[in-house]
């Protein structure tokens, strides 16, 4: 089962942007599970753009000394989080990151 991914990307920080990162349907609680955003789709991940703060017990903050309009420079770019560190090849979750 995929874990839901809620995640909210802030523009309002100046030249930084702040990711927020909501986890549900988590298998084991209490592990941080990597999550980075990469260039790409969710079927064909592309190269690492930012890593993000490891979710712990589903949610994680991350400010990234990018602004915004930057990111979206970047476009198609993709969430997507990791069973473990062990485990860096199982993704658990990844969803699309769009302008709107």
């Amino acid at each position: 089962n995929m874990i839901s991914l809620s995640a909210k990307i802030r523009k309002d920080f100046g030249k930084k942007t702040k990711v927020v990162l909501d986890l549900q349907n988590l298998a084991v609680e209490g592990s941080a599970q990597p999550a980075y955003i990469h260039a790409g789709s969710c079927d064909h991940p592309g190269i690492l753009q930012y890593g993000l703060t490891f979710p712990k017990n589903g949610y994680s903050e991350t400010i990234l000394n990018v602004p915004f309009q930057d990111i979206l420079s970047k476009l198609p770019l993709i969430v997507d989080v990791y069973k473990s560190i062990p485990e860096l090849t199982q993704q658990v979750s990844c969803g699309s990151i769009t302008s709107n």
